[in-house]
């Protein structure tokens, strides 16, 4: 459930912007289960995480657009039995549940962070 708070968006209790993050993610399959690659592009001021099939349809034929303030959850998750044990993995919850992946942890953490800076911000800006 989510919560907020209202009151008077006073700058001192602004967010910080957080940066467009645009990059190379794997998102499992809804029907065969296998990770395809995506471009992603985390936009916190739109309140946007696009999804791409590859980066050469940025910005004009997105696969899916998802407004951050629907996602209700993200973090990492550990590999189970049916995934590569060399991906990292991230769930994200929006309407469903998806899985992501990264080729490494860093990058992984990254997302995970990036997506959750652009929900409070964007959350804070409407």
């Amino acid at each position: 459930e989510k919560y907020s708070l209202q009151g008077p968006k006073d700058d001192k209790f602004r967010p910080p912007k957080p940066p467009i993050v645009k990059g190379w993610i794997y998102k499992r399959g809804e029907y065969l289960m296998r990770m395809n690659r995506r471009y992603m592009v985390l936009d916190p001021e739109e309140g946007t995480l696009i999804r791409y099939t590859n980066a050469d349809d940025f910005p004009n034929k997105p696969l899916e657009i998802i407004p951050l303030k629907d996602i209700s959850n993200v973090r990492r998750m550990n590999a189970g039995a049916l995934y590569q044990k060399s991906l990292h993995y991230i769930q994200m919850v929006y309407h469903k549940r998806y899985i992501l992946a990264c080729n490494n942890e860093d990058c992984a953490n990254k997302w995970v962070t990036y997506i959750l800076q652009g929900i409070v911000y964007s959350t804070y800006m409407d």
